[in-house]
């Protein structure tokens, strides 16, 4: 077995000490790749990537069982363990997943989406701009009414029937002991809070009709929902327009990557 370095270093039948100390430099300019050979169509290589790891390859004979691996940025002490397990005549395949041997021609720039597909990304991120914009109008009232209001004790009194979803009705009394009932803005078919269960309402002195319960679901589960859906779809629409060229780029990294070695 033979390991040879691009500096021009050749180490005949390395020891794991000898193979560790050799391969400890590689990274270093002019010293990009390194080959452990059984023989000229058998042996285990690595490469500095651009993406700042190693580009690991090995061949066992005919071309057809020449692969690449598929990280580009496989860290330094995994491509050790590879080598030495690969001396040793261990396991070392399991390290990585691997693909055949890159292509002879690089990868095709993607194609220029049409016009429907601009316009349909386009409304898409509109959309979700919009909505993300409502979840920050809510989030903000929200917290307005939060730091405006006062905490009252409440009780459910009755239920509100809406199709198959109830919603509890709260009845509390202000400071000035007047009676207030009001909605809760979360229901379900089967409510947590049961007929006399007792709550904390915040009470806005200068709005009296608006009153909520002093829940996380009550305040912040609306903005919160609105805020996923808005991200999401401007987050389509950003990665349907930018995933293309962006795979491009990498695999054109991949490629110059695998030409150095």
């Amino acid at each position: 077995m033979k390991l040879e370095l691009e500096d021009g270093t050749v180490i005949r039948k390395p020891d794991q000490e000898a193979l560790r100390q050799a391969l400890a430099g590689l990274g270093r300019p002019g010293n990009r790749f390194a080959i452990l050979s059984k023989s000229g169509q058998h042996y285990l290589q690595a490469a500095t990537s651009p993406e700042g790891g190693y580009l690991i390859e090995y061949r066992e004979g005919a071309g057809k069982t020449h692969f690449s691996s598929l990280e580009a940025d496989i860290p330094h002490e995994r491509m050790l363990l590879m080598f030495e397990a690969y001396r040793s005549g261990l396991p070392w395949q399991t390290m990585a997943l691997w693909e055949p041997q890159y292509p002879v021609r690089p990868p095709r720039k993607p194609k220029r989406k049409s016009a429907f597909d601009r316009i349909v990304l386009g409304v898409l991120m509109f959309l979700g701009l919009c909505v993300l914009a409502s979840a920050l109008f809510m989030a903000w009232q929200t917290h307005t009414f939060i730091a405006r209001a006062i905490e009252l004790p409440g009780r459910v009194v009755d239920m509100h029937e809406d199709g198959d979803v109830l919603f509890p009705l709260i009845e509390y009394s202000d400071n000035a002991g007047g009676k207030h009932v009001f909605k809760s803005g979360t229901g379900s078919e089967q409510p947590s809070l049961g007929m006399g269960t007792q709550v904390t309402v915040l009470h806005d002195p200068e709005l009296r009709e608006e009153s909520r319960i002093n829940s996380f679901a009550e305040l912040w589960l609306s903005p919160l929902i609105a805020s996923i859906i808005g991200i999401s779809l401007i987050y389509g629409s950003l990665h349907s327009t930018v995933a293309g060229h962006l795979n491009y780029r990498k695999s054109l990294s991949r490629f110059k990557g695998r030409r150095q070695l």
